[in-house]
Order: structure tokens, then sequence, then C-alpha cells
């Protein structure tokens, strides 16, 4: 520009606000390379939506291109954009400039344009086309709002605002708003503002000129002064008489006065265009919002916890609401396909801020508030309504399903196979190619074919490191479903190349290496197979978009791989067909495992084996609850069957011990009777045992049958108790002994419950008179060497869910073992009952213990009043205790009684802690010696191997007694052997958690208490007394630290934006309560433990840990959240006075607590079948998609910014569309009057869930606001059953005396405009009018905006009036205003659909009867509405009863509905009407149904007729109006028609009779209403109900339909119409063959013909709008070689009314900023500075 040059980037990223919504063809960017010589390569790299950008300074120089040298440049057309090529540019190809990856170029014979090639940008020349200006307009609204309303992304939301800017600087727009502009001068000035947050100094501590202050103060709505640019300075007289002509000069100022308010509305500081959308339509939103709820896929597919953890403790911790049990250890039931929707859904709920889960209910078509209530994350604080959740989840399936295979996800998504036969594939599937890798290959049979050999050599895992397997450096090659077929099958290529070769047999660092069978895979042919469907976006070629689409997956090779139907993850088979089709030779965690249903099989084939399964959709899982009957014996011996199991009544051989262990509530079986296991009475053998039965001291959810589970000696000669206890005559024996009879006697104790009840001898020891040797008898073989019998002992655990008829379901109570049908009144509890229990829950009454017996022999003295020592607690307890500490004491001194409920997480557990591991995973690798302990996040030695604080060594130990005293220890004659089991003398660091006392050892030893925070509540008392804090971070314990506000914007940064002084730590998410601090140690992040917390390393850190009561929960604080947004924190605001008071914010507690809530338990479903090798995957035809879970999230959020974005831009661009056309017909040639009585236009729009309209946000803008709080919805969205659209707008009389000629009478005469029902004018208006439709009910606040020297002194009582559109006010509808703190005229109750105005009346009004001095104002002809001033006399008033229907009525009647007290006064002309009250249903409004003579059903919410509505209808003949008015084009009639008119107009729903429908018809229906104006049917596009039963057609007909001049005018009609009387617009029904154009989206190229759009200046940016490059052409002149670009056609139109040239450019936004700049390198070209970075179309 002149002598200065501005360097501009080599590559730019394309700016969001600034590009095009309605694509061309070609990239404008490419079109001006082409145009300077370029080859057409680049297009291919630039995305259609990329604009073009340019900066006016740059931070490499001094030079500054000012917007006073452009505006020169443009004036003087020395304006130009110049391309300097420069290879010095890295990346630059000199042999192939086409392969540069930066926006070089080449002419189409490869050679580069000289440097300064350039193209001139001359000033735009602007003309004015009214007509074309309000087409135009009209369709770019349009599609403004239809692609707001129906965004589902960022790219289609930013895309949405692009066609604002298009519009805003559009020459069709343009050209007629400089005519506006030019009428009048704009200034800045102060103005007063009351109750408005706006800043009016510079003071960096007052909270309304400093952002980063919100987070802890608020602007308060004061009175202020403030500066505001943009404002109405004055009309321009000269510029007026020079357009408009003299004669309307006047009319034109007086029109100004009423338009000037919309240059105030657009730049108020609070409530302005963009400052009312600010806070929502921030980007933030994005990630601020969706983040929390995009995890809620991976947690469900994955099996994730609600906490996302691995394992699971209850139900209640899963998104799946089950918890699965594997044993020692329990995980979330996985959800995959399309049962993976209700999931998901479930944990969205909870993860929703309260007003985007509105729009997610509108998306799912449910009522919002009776799903669930979000307002604190808790289902059991909101209603539930199954149909409705139900419904939720259907249709969520359906939004985010899509026919895909569905199944492991990891093995699901494409395959990349080797050309390996199948014997060198099997071969290899055990192998690896270097150290570390894993199984490498998995040969896939191919069932499709008789040929055995048949099939696949898939990659195991699908990706490989390219520097080998188990190195960290290197990049990692995959294949991917988001990626090309092509770009997959160049990936697997890679892969195997990578690869080169398998070995066999080890896992070797070279090819040299390998000692087993090696194959190469290098030189193989490849292939690659997609079997999941994936919806992602690709490149169009030929245009140079991205576009969505498809890649579907493949269904035949989906269901190709197989695996266990009953262990999809291989924990237990390993993906071994042998092992899961017989369920033997099992391992979990390397161990040997068996299942207790592992022995199930086909009662009809004993080879067969079968199982029970539970499923979630298409996978299914082992029930861990199903178990074959079990036999165990010598249950208390642990592995030592050999010497104490055999022998008994048959002599049975002892058993051999099992090496998988099998889990009984009391310990490990490993000896096991198989061949009795079949009935109870055959394991318990009646010879010996008691009636099979539970012992009273077990617990409830112990099933096992332990009444005969003690193995002993018994006598079976002795028949009779007197002949077995030590009560003998020992006088007899010792005379046997003397005489040589007997030289020993055992002793014993008679059983009286063995035998059935006929009691054994039990016999316990041996005394040998001669020796006086006493000899316990506690081992098979010394009982066999006396000749006496040794019983085993058994337990007998019965089969549950073992067979085809028992494993149909079980009772989801959360019980264990589960039942296997609900009890009566049986319930469950949705959380848990966290308590101290042992880990024995026999013992969960208590251990009741001898603590004089400190020995085994000790103890062993008082077998006979039946106590056992316990190796674990090393202690004498009283067995089959049963009763309380008072029971327990009560039977001698030296008895303690211990317990573990109780007592707290403090002081439940004592165990010793291995500090050394940190992580679960740590910890878990030591499984043979350590275990994780969940709650606690804490790795603790096993009890065997550490019972006590301190121990002692067993060496050390010398005296014998000492020795067995010491737990681990034992004398083995000469000295002290084993390992004594303290803390202090495990390895490594280990340290003891709890008491050292006898009782605290007792309790760690013999019941292991531990805290259970998931136990289940057994009955409602419990359940609602316990609850559960949503602290779910705290597990464990965290360091948290106070969230913190961004340093400049002051909004709550996220917590991994938080500022770390160290690499090596970071920060997660504790939801409101702040962010927990993580470390790195050996590059595993962890969290920071206590003893490091409180440092000033992390400011203002706090230790927190789980909540366990509502106080605890209360004490994580509260904090200060905005009242719409619950992520919104201002954390700064710590007082509720502040917070609420203040700030009108919300302050809730940070952590909530939730009560227990008991309810009915249901059964659950089984499957039998058999185990069997089947398909890995299933096709599933509505399979979760995360890429579509991704669109469901983003569309949420893309239509709750819309809602922001409308009424933005409608702020914006709707007064203008209304105003312009009545300027410029005031100012066209000859000075044409206006053509309107009314300017009506939407102030705002948005989407409302109307059940939860009352939580929804205020619509709030300068003219005033419309609160929904009190409000109902009247019509529905089409499409939608569950959401209005709300629409806000204003009213602006300006027909007859509405507008002031520009010369008044007096300050108020111009708004003397108000009657009594006398005829007096009693009153003048303070504002325009406002209304609000789709709702009705609501609270409206309307902005006085005549200035108060404008305003009669005599009027001084506030109320309201309504207008019609015609500019007719009503009298004074005495509503109680109140004004709020801007000043505004606030009542409630308004009626939709009724334009209200806020008006001052005199004292005593009603009874006024003198005239006004002046002439009351006379309405303009009656243009679109009824005409008001009727005499006719009405009939006396007709009662309508709710449900019945009235007798016909004819001509004019006034009738009264039901018992609200509202009429209406309906003209059924010559004709008959019959009239009911429909009562209101749910989710509907009470209406009034009027029935037409020819059948047309006309219905009107009650709540929104206005005070004296009128309604005129009369049946209309089809075949008359097609005979005058042809139907559309491709149509023909369906129904009569019919003749309406609304007086006012309100929103009202019509049904018509069509005769000809068929039951199942597949014709489509629309309805039309005639334009009488041009004689042409125009579709209603609203949603159509079709009622084939009825054979009815049904759709709203909006205000603004009845509003269009063409539906009811009084005059000016088309020649054909005959009816033009403003008696009624006219509508029927048409068959179309598709749907009507004007309801289609609109389409085109949002682009203008013109070659350069314009140029705008301001604040130090430019803008240069290249719009449509198809128009240039690129010509060369022969003679010199230049070249020249021209329009075509080659001279521009002609050019009338320039305006000056500073209002001939289009707007530039802020938001248009944007500077995206990829090099950084020095070069010129590569730094430029961002603020001085713009786009433009």
């Amino acid at each position: 520009c002149g002598s200065v040059s501005i360097a501009q980037g080599a590559e730019h990223f394309y700016p969001l606000d600034f590009l095009y919504t309605l694509p061309p063809t070609t990239n404008s960017l490419n079109e001006l390379l082409q145009a300077m010589g370029a080859f057409k390569w680049p297009e291919p790299l630039l995305e259609n939506t990329v604009s073009f950008t340019t900066a006016l300074s740059s931070s490499f120089g001094p030079a500054v291109l000012d917007p006073p040298t452009l505006k020169a440049c443009v004036a003087s057309n020395t304006l130009r954009v110049v391309w300097d090529q420069d290879s010095s540019y890295p990346g630059y190809d000199e042999s192939n400039p086409r392969n540069s990856s930066i926006w070089k170029f080449v002419d189409s014979t490869g050679a580069r344009p000289a440097a300064g090639t350039g193209v001139a940008v001359p000033k735009r020349l602007l003309t004015c086309d009214v007509d074309t200006f309000k087409t135009f307009t009209k369709s770019r609204m349009d599609e403004l709002v239809k692609l707001l309303e129906d965004s589902n992304s960022r790219q289609t939301s930013s895309s949405a605002l692009d066609t604002y800017y298009n519009l805003r600087n559009h020459e069709s727009f343009v050209g007629c708003s400089t005519v506006l502009d030019s009428l009048f001068a704009k200034e800045t000035r102060e103005i007063q503002l009351k109750g408005v947050r706006a800043c009016n100094d510079d003071d960096p501590s007052n909270p309304c000129c400093s952002e980063v202050l919100r987070w802890s103060d608020c602007c308060v709505p004061t009175d202020k002064t403030v500066n505001v640019s943009g404002l109405f300075g004055g009309a321009n007289a000269a510029e007026i008489d020079t357009r408009c002509g003299a004669g309307n000069a006047d009319t034109v100022k007086g029109l100004l006065e009423e338009f000037k308010s919309v240059l105030v509305a657009a730049q108020h500081p609070e409530d302005g265009c963009d400052a009312a959308a600010k806070e929502r339509t921030d980007d933030r939103l994005w990630d601020e919002l969706g983040s929390p709820i995009r995890e809620c896929s991976s947690m469900v597919e994955d099996g994730r916890t609600t906490q996302g953890k691995e394992t699971c403790n209850g139900d209640t911790q899963c998104w799946t609401e089950s918890c699965v049990s594997e044993g020692d250890s329990s995980r979330c039931a996985a959800a995959r396909g399309s049962a993976a929707a209700e999931p998901v859904l479930r944990c969205v709920l909870y993860k929703t801020d309260r007003e985007l889960w509105d729009y997610f209910a509108i998306a799912l078509d449910v009522d919002a508030g009776l799903v669930f209530s979000l307002k604190d994350g808790s289902k059991s604080e909101g209603q539930i309504d199954e149909d409705e959740w139900d419904r939720a989840v259907t249709n969520f399936r359906d939004i985010v399903g899509l026919p895909s295979c569905a199944g492991d996800y990891q093995q699901t998504n494409v395959w990349c196979t080797v050309g390996l036969t199948r014997s060198e594939c099997k071969a290899m599937e055990a192998g690896s190619y270097a150290v570390g890798s894993s199984k490498m290959v998995k040969w896939i049979d191919n069932p499709t074919t008789l040929d055995p050999n048949d099939g696949w050599c898939k990659h195991f895992a699908g990706h490989i490191n390219s520097a080998g397997a188990g190195q960290s450096s290197g990049q990692w090659i995959s294949v991917s479903d988001w990626a090309s077929d092509e770009m997959n099958l160049e990936s697997c290529k890679a892969i195997w190349e990578t690869v080169s070769y398998i070995c066999s047999n080890s896992d070797t660092a070279s090819s040299n290496d390998c000692t087993g069978d090696k194959v190469k895979t290098t030189g193989r042919s490849v292939e690659v197979f997609r079997l999941k469907t994936t919806q992602t976006w690709v490149k169009d070629p030929d245009t140079g978009h991205h576009v969505e689409v498809l890649l579907e997956g493949n269904q035949q090779m989906c269901e190709m791989e197989k695996q266990c139907n009953w262990d999809h993850s291989g924990r237990l088979t390993g993906g071994d067909e042998q092992k899961c089709v017989t369920a033997e030779g099992l391992t979990m965690g390397g161990q040997p495992f068996i299942l207790f249903n592992g022995g199930m099989t086909d009662p009809n084939n004993s080879s067969k084996k079968v199982t029970c399964m539970e499923c979630w959709g298409n996978r299914c899982d082992n029930f861990w609850g199903s178990s074959t009957p079990v036999c165990g014996a010598a249950a208390y011996r642990g592995d030592q069957c050999a010497s104490h199991t055999g022998g008994g009544p048959d002599g049975l051989a002892p058993l051999v011990a099992r090496t998988e262990q099998l889990w009984s509530d009391s310990g490990w079986i490993y000896c096991e009777r198989k061949n009795l296991a079949e009935t109870a009475n055959m394991c318990l053998d009646d010879r010996i045992c008691p009636v099979p039965a539970k012992e009273e001291f077990q617990d409830d959810d112990d099933v096992w049958i332990r009444n005969c589970a003690q193995s002993f000696c018994y006598d079976p000669s002795v028949t009779l108790g007197k002949n077995c206890t030590e009560d003998k005559d020992w006088d007899k024996l010792w005379q046997m002994v003397h005489n040589g009879e007997i030289e020993s006697t055992h002793m014993g104790r008679w059983e009286h419950k063995y035998r059935r009840g006929s009691g054994i001898c039990s016999v316990h020891s041996h005394y040998n008179f001669k020796t006086s040797d006493w000899t316990g008898i506690w081992e098979k073989a010394t009982c066999e060497s006396f000749n006496l019998t040794w019983w085993e002992g058994r337990v007998y655990k019965p089969g549950q869910f073992h067979t085809e008829a028992t494993c149909t379901e079980y009772c989801g109570d959360g019980s264990w073992p589960p039942k296997q049908q609900c009890d009566q009144g049986s319930g469950i509890c949705d959380t848990s009952c966290a308590r101290c229990l042992p880990a024995d829950r026999n013992n969960k009454g208590g251990v009741c213990a001898y603590e004089t017996a400190v020995t085994e022999d000790m103890c062993n003295q008082n077998e006979t009043d039946g106590y056992r020592w316990s190796w674990g607690g090393s202690v004498c307890y009283k067995d089959e205790f049963v009763g309380a500490e008072s029971a327990c004491t009560a039977l001698g001194p030296a008895h303690s009684f211990h317990l573990c409920a109780g007592r707290d997480t403090s002081s439940c557990a004592q165990y010793c802690w291995a500090k050394d591991y940190t992580t679960e995973a740590d910890c878990n690798a030591q499984s043979s010696t350590h275990h994780w302990m969940w709650y606690e996040q804490k790795c603790r030695a096993h009890q065997h191997l550490a019972q006590k604080a301190t121990g002692t060594t067993c060496s050390t130990i010398s005296a014998e007694g000492t020795c067995n005293a010491e737990k681990g220890c034992w004398w083995d004659g000469s000295s002290c052997n084993g390992q004594a089991n303290g803390c202090n003398l495990m390895d490594g660091n280990h340290e003891w958690v709890g008491g050292t006392s006898r009782a605290d050892e007792i309790r760690a030893g013999m019941l292991e208490c531990s805290w259970d925070e998931y136990a289940r509540c057994g009955s409602q008392s419990t359940c609602e007394a316990a609850g559960e804090c949503n602290d779910w971070w705290a597990q464990g314990g965290a360091c948290v630290v106070p969230h913190q506000p961004h340093p400049k914007y002051g909004h709550r940064l996220d917590c991994h934006e938080l500022p770390s002084q160290e690499s090596d730590f970071k920060y997660e998410h504790a939801d409101k309560a702040g962010c927990i601090v993580t470390k790195k140690v050996n590059d595993v992040v962890m969290r920071v433990p206590e003893s490091e917390c409180i440092t000033s390393t992390y400011p203002g850190a706090e230790w927190r840990t789980r909540a366990e009561t509502s106080s605890e929960c209360d004490a994580h604080g509260e904090v200060c959240t905005s009242p719409y947004n619950d992520y919104e924190i201002y954390g700064g605001m710590v007082t509720k006075a502040r917070c609420e008071d203040k700030c009108g914010n919300v302050m809730s507690k940070a952590m909530r607590w939730r009560a227990g809530k008991w309810g009915n338990a249901k059964g659950r479903q089984l499957t039998y079948a058999e185990r069997a090798y089947e398909k890995l995957n299933a096709w599933d035809l509505k399979s979760f998609s995360r890429e579509k879970f991704e669109t469901f999230i983003e569309g949420g959020i893309a239509t709750l910014m819309a809602q922001a974005h409308k009424t933005k831009i409608l702020c914006k661009i709707a007064p203008f569309e209304k105003w312009i056309p009545v300027f410029a017909g005031q100012c066209g040639s000859g000075g044409a009057t206006a053509a309107t009585n009314s300017i009506q236009y939407t102030l705002a729009s948005s989407t409302v869930a109307c059940s939860n309209l009352a939580s929804g946000r205020p619509m709030k803008i300068y003219d005033g606001s419309l609160d929904l709080a009190s409000a109902s919805c009247t019509s529905r969205r089409a499409g939608s059953t569950k959401s209005s659209e709300v629409v806000f707008q204003k009213w602006v009389p300006i027909g007859g005396a509405s507008v002031g000629s520009g010369r008044r009478q007096s300050a108020c005469s111009a708004h003397e405009v108000i009657k009594n029902a006398n005829g007096a004018v009693i009153g003048q208006k303070v504002g325009h009018g406002l209304s609000g439709n789709g709702v009705t009910g609501f609270n409206l606040c309307i902005n006085p905006l005549v200035p108060a020297s404008e305003v009669c002194s005599q009027y001084t009582i506030k109320d309201i009036v309504s207008v019609s559109n015609t500019g007719v006010y009503s009298q004074p509808l005495g509503k109680a205003v109140t004004t709020n703190t801007q000043g505004h005229y606030c009542f409630s109750g308004a009626v939709g659909g009724t334009a209200y105005v806020p008006v001052l009346l005199q004292t005593g009004w009603q009874s006024v009867t003198t005239p006004a001095p002046t002439p009351a104002p006379t309405p303009a002809p009656t243009q679109n509405l009824v005409d008001t001033t009727t005499t006719t006399s009405p009939a006396p008033s007709v009662v309508i009863e709710s449900g019945k229907a009235s007798a016909p009525l004819t001509g004019t009647q006034d009738l009264s509905l039901g018992t609200g007290g509202a009429s209406v006064t309906l003209d059924a002309g010559s004709g008959s009407v019959t009239a009911t009250v429909v009562p209101a249903a749910a989710g509907e409004v009470e209406k009034v149904e009027l029935t037409v003579d020819n059948g047309v059903k006309v219905n009107i919410p009650v709540a929104s007729l206005a005070a004296d509505q009128q309604v005129t209808v009369s049946a209309q003949s089809a075949s008359e109006l097609t005979a005058a008015s042809a139907p559309p084009s491709g149509s023909t009639s369906a129904s009569e028609g019919l003749a309406i008119a609304l007086v006012p107009a309100v929103e009202v729903d019509l049904a018509f009779e069509v005769a000809g429908m068929a039951r199942r018809q597949t014709k489509l229906y629309r309805m039309h209403w005639l334009d009488k104006k041009t004689n042409v049917w125009k579709a209603v596009c609203t949603a159509h109900a079709v009622d084939t039963a009825a054979k009815s057609v049904s759709a709203p007909v909006s205000t603004s339909v009845q509003n269009e001049a063409g539906f009811n005018p009084s005059s000016g009609c088309h020649e054909k119409v005959t009816k033009c009387d403003g008696s009624g617009g006219t509508l029927m029904v048409f068959e179309v063959a598709e749907e009507p154009a004007e309801c289609q989206p609109s389409s085109g190229s949002g682009l203008s013909d013109g070659a350069i759009a314009g140029i705008a200046v301001g604040a130090g940016v430019v803008v240069l709008g290249l719009a449509g490059f198809a128009a240039f052409q690129y010509r060369k002149k022969a003679s010199d070689g230049q070249s020249n670009f021209v329009p075509a056609p080659a001279q521009p139109k002609a050019v009338s009314n320039v305006p000056p040239e500073a209002s001939s450019v289009p707007e530039v936004h802020a938001g248009m900023v944007q500077l995206m700049n990829q090099n950084t390198g020095s070069h010129p070209h590569d730094a430029q500075s961002p603020a001085g970075m713009v786009a433009g179309v």
C-alpha cells in the first residue's frame, strides 16, 4: 500500500469466525494464487473453509499499515496483494516445487512466477435494491437459524457463525445498510444506564473493568454513566432531504426516533449483542462441558468403575450396575455394542451440567425433569420415571448406534494379515520377534470353505514399535479404524517389514539368536480387513472439503474369529479352546484355578460341558454365583489330604490334594469327594454326621453345611454316652488293670447330635495306666494305631444355578451368594453400608477368647469344653460361640470378646503396610506375599506372614515355651525353628498400622478386620441410615490444591492447565473440590503422599480423605458456581453473602451426600448354554459408536451455544432486516411512503425443554427479559414432542399516528395513544411492544425506552397494554407492575403471542370521559387482521363446557370458556361451528376446539387468548379455491378449505379431514396458506401430524404466517382472489410429491458475484474480502506480457446512491482477529503480530 509493504506468513490456520458456510466450489485463496499464475496443485492442500488473511503490522520490522494509509490506498486504487516467493523457505523442493509442504506454487509449466506478481484490490461500489435486499437477507437468515439449530459439532457451529459475517458483509446487505447509515450521524457519548454491569472507568480494582476479578468478585448492577460508541447522534437533515425528499423528511425523522434504540441495544455494555452472549459463546465450553462426558464410553466399554478403577466392590460402583466377582477380585461388567447405550447414558446423566442436560433431553425427545434431576448429580434426589428412562435409552441407542462389529473393541477394528500358511502361523502363535514382545500372530480359520488350511494369519495386536518390541524409542506403526483402507494397507506392510521374522520358542534380540523355528515376514503378501464401521471425515478430492463418511465394516470377517463363550477376556482359559470346552486346567493370575460350576454337564450327554452365564448384549461371562454341588473333606486341614482323609465306616482311601484351589467361605478346600457330591446325604454320611444343617454361628451369606466339618477319631464300638465320657468308673478300671485285663483306656466326648441324633463317641485322647502317659488323638495315623476309626470331616455346598431349570435368573438384591428368586418384599439399596467386617463372615458376630491358654496344648486341655486353637490368631477361642460380650465374659475369668463391627476406618484394620509397593500393579506383582487394599490404597503383607507388629526371630529363642508362643515358630525338641511373622521381620520397608495390644493382635490374626466400603445394606432401615459422598476421587487419600483462576481472564483453569514448578508433577481432577497433586516416580505417575502434601511446593494444598458421614462430606466445603453452569466456578467467592446475595450465583456444597434409597429387588436374566468356542464378535445393527457419541456430545453443546449465537445475530441483523426496507421505501424514487403499520422482529430465540422450564435461563436483552420460571409450553418444535421454540419478539407500531411527524405539540404528545373504554386519552406509551411465542404464563419485563423528557407529568401509574400488529392499543390491562434494578416494567402471567407495551396512566383513568384535546390516533388501514371497529352486536354469552361439544353456533357469539374466566368472540359467518373445551392432558395445555361444518378443527390454547380475543372462521370450497388459485406445482388438493382470522394473532393448531387417505398411506401431505397478494399457495413449514385412522392432517399455524402481508389483506389482493376484506386467511391441505422447497434447507454459495467484496478498516486490522473468484478471468496481453484481471462481465454494475466511503465496507468483528502461523523461523514471512491478523471472505 503506497510505500508500505507488510509481509504475510507462508502458512495460516483458518480462523473460526470467518469461514464459508455455503461452500464454494473452489477455494478463494487458491484462485488468488492461480490468478497470479499458479498451477492448480495447492487445491488439495487447502480447506475450502480457508479465507484470505492479512496483517496490518509485523513484529520483525517498523512498518505499519495504518487504517488512514490503507483507506487512502483503497480510494486511489493502489492497494495490491503481491506474491513474493522465496526459495529459502524450509521445505522448498527446488527439483520438484510441487512437492513443497508450504504454500509455494508454480505455473502450469512448472516455472515460478517472477516476484512481485500481484492483484489489485479496488474499492467496492455499492447499490441498494430493496427487493434484492429483502430476498437475500431473509434467505440467509432462514439458513442461518437452521444452521444454528441443526448444529452438531464445533465445525458446523463455526460455519453457522460464518453465515452471519457473509450476510453482514455481502454487497446486497451493505448496499442498503449504507442508505440507512447515511440518514443519521453516529457518536460516542456518555449515557445514563440503570442497574447495569458495566465499566465506566479504567480502575483495575473495579470488577466491572477487570475480568481477572470475576474469580473473587462481581460487577454489581448499579446506575452508571458510561461511554458508548455507535449511538444515534441526530438526523442528517441534508442527506434526508436529498435521499428522501422534503415531503418525507419529517416522517423519516419520526421513524429515526423509533429506530434509534436499536443502536443502544446493539452496543449496550451488558445486554448488547456481543455482551449478552459472551458467557455462553466462550470456546472453553467445548472442553469444559464435554470433557467429563467423553470418558463415559471408555469406562463402560472397558469395564471400569465410576471412578475409573479396574476393580469394583459393589454394583453401585459400576455404570453397568453389575460388579462381577472373579474369585479374589471383582470388576465391572463391560458392555459393548448396543448393550453399551444404557450404561453410557447413565454415566452421561451423572456427569452432565444441568443446563446442557436440557439439550441432551431435547435431542433424545424425553422429558428432562422426569429422567432424573441433575442438580447435584444424584438420581436419588430427583424423580425417576422408568417409562421415560426406557424411552431415553431407546432413542439414545438409535442416535449413537450404527451397524458394526461389536465385541472386544481392541480386536474388532482392523486385521493386518500376512501370507503365512496355517502350519507356519500356528507354529508361531507363541513366538515373538524381539526381546519383550508378547504374542505376535494368531491364525483365524475360514469356516466358509472346506479347506482346513484356508484362513488368515493376523498380527495379534495390530501395532508395533518401529524400534523393536519393548523399546521406548521409535514410532508406533499401527492399523486403526479411523484410517482409510489405503493408509491401513501401507501401515500393515510397514508392520510386517518391521517385524522381519518370528521365533517360535523364545524372545530373541536378533534373528541369529533364535533357537527354535523361524519364519520371515518380509516380502510376504499383506492384506487388511476392516471389521468395525467407523464414522469419520475424509477429504473430497473434487471439492477439497472434508465430508463425513462411513467406512463400513466387513460383517463376514467380523464374525470369523472365535473365543470362549463364557471367558471373553481369556483370563481363565488363555484363549485355549480345549480349556474352554472342558473348564479344566484353568489358571488365574498364574495360579491353578477351579470354577465352582466347572463340572456342569449336559444331563443328556455327560461328555458335553455346560455353563450358566450372565450376558450384557453380545457379551457373556461366567456367572460366578453358579456352582455344582461340592463335598469337601478335611476342610480345616489345608492341603494335608493324605494324612487327614480316608477311613471312616467304609475304610476309604486317602484323597490327593488338588492343585487348584476351591474357595469356601471359611478357607480353601483342597480335598474333595467328587463321587459323594450329588446330595447332602451322600456327602454327610448318616452313620456319622448330624442332620445336615447350617450352624447357628454361620453368616446368612455362608451356604456351606458345616455341622459335620470337624475331623475326629471315634470308637464305633461305643454306642452309649456313659461308656464314652470321662465320667468313667475309675476304680473298676484300675481293678481291670490289676487283673491284667487292660493297660489303657480312651477318653472321649459323647457328641449327641451326630449319627442323625443317635450320638457318637468322639475320642480325643488315650491314657496308659502303666506309663501314666496321656496321648492326644488329633491325627488319622494316631487314631488308627489305637484300632479306632477316623472321620475325615466333611462340608457340603449345595448346587446353585447349575441346571437348565435353575439357570434362568437370580435376584439382583446385592446379596451373595445370590438367591434364585427375590423374596416377597425383598429390596435393594442404591448405596452401600460401609463398615468394619472380618475376613471370615462367620465370625462377624464376634470371637470369645480364653486368654489363659496361651499355647495349643493348653487350649487342647480344654477341648472337652468346646475350645479350639487358632494358629492365625495364636489364641484359644470358644468354638461355635453365639452371643454378645456379656455371654463371653460369663464363661469365666480370662475370657475376652473381640468384634470388628462398630469400629471406624482408623481403628478397623491392623496390618503390615508394604511401603515399597505404591501402586496396585506393583503390589499385585508380589501376590505370593502381598495384596492390595483397595479402600486404603495401600499394599499389605499377607496376614499369615505378618500377624503382629513385632516378632522375634525364631532361631534366637532358646526356651520351648517361648518358641511355641511365638507366631510362626515351633520347637523341634532341641531348638526353635520357623519364620516368625512380625511385621518388623519382613524384608523391605514395612510398617505396622494399627494397635499393638493383645486385643489388636487377636483381631488382626483371627478376625482379619478390614473396612468394606461397599458392604451390602441388608435392610431398609440400615439403607436409609447409610449414604455415600460423591468424593470418589478421595479414595485412599489425596493432596488437593484449590482451583485457580486464569491470570488474565479470571475463569477457572482446568487442572491440567495449573502451573507446576517441576516437569515431573501435574494435577488430576478432584471435581469441584480442586485438583489432586500427582508426581512421577520411576516414570509412573502417582499421587503425592500425605507426608509431602503440606509444603510450599503445592500452595494451599490440603490432605483429603473419603468422607464416611454426611458431616464429613460437608467438610469438603462449599463452592460458588454459576446458577446455570455447575462447572463455572468462582473460587474466590468464599461467602454466601458475596456469592449469592451480591453476585447472584449459587453457593453449594463442593461434594454431595446421597442418603440410601431402598427399592424393590428385581430378577436378572441368566443364560444356560454349552461351553463352546464361538464367535468373538457379533454384527450389531445398533452397535455403540464412539464417533457418533462424540457427535451427540458436541451436538448438545452446539445447541446450547446456538441459543446465545442466535440471539446475538438476531440482535445485529433482525432490526435492520425490518427497518431498512421502511427507510428505503421512504427514500426511494419519488419518496414513496411506508406500507406497514408496525415493525415486528425477533429479539431472541431459544429451544427449551418443556418439562424443565423452571430451571431455564431467562432470555435477557436490552429491550427486556422473558423468564420461563412459571411458564408452560403451548406448542412443540417440529419433530419433537418434548421441546418448544421460544421466540421473543419486538413490536414497534409506526402506522398512522403511532409515529410522530417530527414536529411535536408537546414533549409527550407523540406517545399519548392510550385510551379507556370511553374513548378518552388517559395515558401514554413509554416503550415498544414485546411478545413471547411458544410458551404462555411467563414473566415479562419491558424496558421503558421513552426518555424522561418525553413523559408528561400527569401520567404516574404504571400499567401494561397490548398492541395488535395493525398498531391498535388495547385498554389498560390492570397488571401488577413492578420495576427491576434496570427500571424495566415487570409483570407475571404474560400470554403467548400477545404483544405487551409499558404505559403510564393518569389517576382515575377508568372514569375519564372527556376526549383528549388532541385527536386520538387513528390506525392505518388494517393490513392483515380483522377490522376491530365492527359494530355487530354479539349474541348473549354461550358457556362452553369442558369435554362437551356445544350446539351449532352461527353468526357472532360471545363464548365463555370453562371456569377460568376466559372468553372469546366467535364469528361463524353464515356457516355453523361447534365448540368444546379440551382439558389439559399430560404435557399439554387446556385448549378450545372449534369444529367447522366441513370438518376442519381449530385448536387454540386457552392461556393464549387475549382479553378481547376475536376468532372468525368459515368453510371454503376446495374446488372453488383451486379454480381461482392453482394448486402448487405437482400437487393436488386433499381437503376442503378454511378461512380464519384471529385478533390479536395467536398460534393455532388446525386439523383437516383428508377423505382419500389410506391406512397404510405413503403419500406426503402438507398444509398451505394462500398469499392473496400474489395468488400463490405457500407451505406451512411446521411439524405435521398424519392420523391415518382419523384420516386427518394437522399442523400449527404460527403468528408469523398470520402476520404475513398476503395472509389476510383488506386491499391490494391479486385479481383472481375474490375475498379481500380482512375476513380471514385461507388454508387447505395438498398432496405433494416432495417436501416443499420453502421448507427445505437453503442452498447456495454464500458469495456475491462481485470479484472484490470490499475492504474494512478498524482497530488496526484489515479484511480483504475475496468473494466469487470464479467471476475473475485471467488474460495475457500479447504486447507486454503483463497479467491483467477483469471481472466477467467486464464492466461493473451501475452504481447509484454511492454512500460515504467510511460506510461502504463490511463489518469487522473482534472475533476475526487471528494469527495462526506454524513456522518458527526467522524469515520475515514467518513472524507476525497476533494483534494484527484478521480473516475475511
